[in-house]
């Protein structure tokens, strides 16, 4: 087939695929596969933190060094997934290169079964966060690539397996111990890689390597695509608005992977449950209820805006910071229901955001991404060391309440982005009228909103330099209009019909 992606032309709407998409699905497949594993893997530190602490000796608070050490080999490996695809005429697909941080990833977890280290144990969980960091800024770029303004659906899609494999992470040390845990995943990350590497052998592969950076091969604006459907190229978002993004995404990922991690110790402190297999469980159900929401998420996405989703989401979050603070301790059935409902209530959150500017007209390119996922790795590090922290050195109790001071902190935070963007887009039809009379063009889709924010109807005057003439004309997607071309020194009015 010929190289051309499907984002070079017009892109149809929700999960229409055609015979041309056939390499991108194989290559999304191969993603949902990466998450699988890769959400396995994540959500196993947090039930294994008991059995670890025994096994090397050390305190909770002690062992919270391994959350501090991934994130930080997550950020890590975040910012050189955005220097790699910095460069042009990548060799490599960025899925090839987020299976091949996989296997690194269930490499370092055999050697952490292997070794009584502390010490190299950190460094292992260290090597495991760059890859996080890698497989998270790669897919999350190749996702938009291949599929521009129909991204939606797989990227819930591929969120949703990260939720399914973050069961089965948990359910495995609940039920083996996580040596075994640790080896399934590992012998499990070579499955996406195969996939890959065969579909390129029977010649499906991704031809397109790097679209972010193919200034100048013929394929610019391929990557603005993912958020314009046949309107030309997003605008580029304002610094401010990114760094909100990024803030949000430093929360959710805090709150998220600092609700599971720390449930399970907080239920044995708090004698919920005497069972390390029945506190393990508390993670796997949250894991289990953010999957069916994931999973939910997909067809909602091709009905709902991605605005629309993010504010159910949020109004459940909240709800969740008050369960948390309320009943979480009450007993292990009530613990098992409030851990399904956070996860639920936080399932779309991220790819939504991901997502969203599209909804606001901006454009997510690389950079993007990489300052969000920026936001995402500093989360991991320090929200879940924080908790960790102040269970040990002050209460128990301060894990619900960090998990609340943050739903309340994400509901803020896309409330600004909310606000700030309406002004902004105000502001730019705004200018787009000024310019568009000045070169004595106004369409309805810049004339009507201006007359709209200023509270009447659409009203113009076309400035030119020839003899007063009325002209009629219509143009595509433009209602008839009749207007007067009249010499720019006279103030007469033109109607709009």
């Amino acid at each position: 087939m010929a190289d051309e992606t499907p984002s070079q032309h017009k892109q149809a709407a929700g999960c229409v695929v055609t015979k041309d998409d056939i390499p991108y699905v194989i290559a999304s497949f191969s993603c949902c596969l990466i998450f699988i594993v890769y959400g396995a893997s994540a959500a196993s530190l947090g039930p294994a933190l008991p059995a670890l602490s025994q096994h090397y000796g050390k305190s909770i608070s002690e062992m919270g060094a391994t959350f501090t050490s991934r994130g930080v080999g997550y950020l890590i490996g975040t910012l050189f997934s955005a220097w790699v695809l910095s460069f042009k005429n990548i060799p490599y697909s960025k899925e090839f290169m987020a299976a091949t941080s996989e296997l690194v990833c269930g490499l370092s977890l055999i050697f952490i079964t292997q070794t009584n280290n502390f010490a190299l144990c950190v460094v292992l969980f260290f090597v495991q966060g760059i890859t996080y960091g890698m497989i998270d800024t790669l897919t999350n770029c190749a996702l938009p690539e291949m599929w521009g303004r129909r991204v939606g659906p797989w990227m819930q899609a591929m969120h949703s397996c990260f939720g399914i494999g973050a069961i089965i992470g948990p359910a495995l040390i609940g039920g083996f111990g996580y040596g075994v845990d640790f080896y399934v995943i590992a012998v499990s990350s070579l499955l996406p890689f195969l996939s890959i590497v065969l579909s390129n052998f029977l010649g499906y592969g991704n031809k397109k390597v790097n679209s972010d950076s193919a200034e100048g091969s013929g394929n610019e604006g391929e990557s603005d695509a993912s958020t314009q459907e046949g309107e030309g190229e997003g605008r580029a978002a304002p610094l401010s608005f990114k760094l909100i993004v990024s803030l949000f995404f430093f929360i959710y990922v805090g709150a998220e992977t600092g609700f599971a991690g720390w449930i399970p110790s907080y239920s044995l402190i708090e004698d919920v449950t005497q069972s390390d297999s029945k506190a393990a469980y508390l993670s796997a159900i949250f894991w289990a209820a953010l999957t069916a929401g994931r999973i939910l998420a997909i067809p909602t996405a091709i009905f709902l805006s991605s605005s629309s989703m993010i504010r159910v989401q949020l109004a459940l979050g909240v709800i969740t910071g008050f369960l948390s603070l309320t009943i979480l301790t009450s007993s292990y059935s009530i613990a098992s229901f409030v851990s399904g409902f956070a996860g639920f209530s936080l399932a779309a959150m991220f790819p939504v955001m991901m997502t969203i500017f599209g909804d606001y007209g901006y454009k997510v390119d690389a950079n993007s991404t990489t300052m969000f996922m920026v936001g995402a790795t500093m989360g991991e590090s320090i929200i879940p060391v924080c908790i960790g922290f102040l269970m040990s050195y002050i209460d128990p109790y301060m894990m619900p309440v960090t998990i609340f001071v943050c739903v309340i902190a994400l509901l803020v935070l896309y409330l600004a982005f909310h606000l700030l963007s309406m002004q902004e887009q105000r502001e730019y039809r705004r200018l787009r009228f000024e310019d568009s009379e000045h070169k004595g063009l106004v369409g309805a889709d810049v004339l009507n909103p201006v007359a709209k924010d200023q509270g009447g109807r659409a009203a113009f005057t076309i400035l030119a330099e020839e003899d007063d003439e009325v002209e009629d004309e219509e143009v595509e997607g433009v209602e008839m209009v009749q207007f007067h071309v009249i010499p720019n020194s006279d103030q007469t009015d033109a109607s709009s019909d």
